[in-house]
């Protein structure tokens, strides 16, 4: 796997990382790898919940369903030229 290197961190936010990884007893390698793998996650879960929550709100249709739906409004499509005339 790749290695990355952060640079520009202010000395304050350094200090916190390696204490927090000292207190966990992790590298500092894992221990940033560990907080980048739980925002990942928590990004995905709020990306799964937002359209999860709609649809059990809602109902949800299946794609046979969905069809058959618009195939029942295809009769309204044809505009009538006279109307708009």
């Amino acid at each position: 796997m790749g290695q990355i290197t952060l640079r520009g961190l202010s000395p304050d936010v350094e200090e916190q990382i390696r204490k927090k990884a000292k207190q966990e007893g992790k590298s500092i390698n894992k221990f940033i790898s560990e907080i980048i793998g739980k925002n990942e996650q928590l990004q995905k879960s709020k990306k799964k919940t937002k359209a999860h929550s709609l649809k059990r709100l809602s109902g949800g249709w299946s794609r046979e369903e969905a069809d058959q739906f618009l195939n029942s409004l295809q009769f309204l499509e044809p505009v009538d030229e006279d109307l708009w005339k």
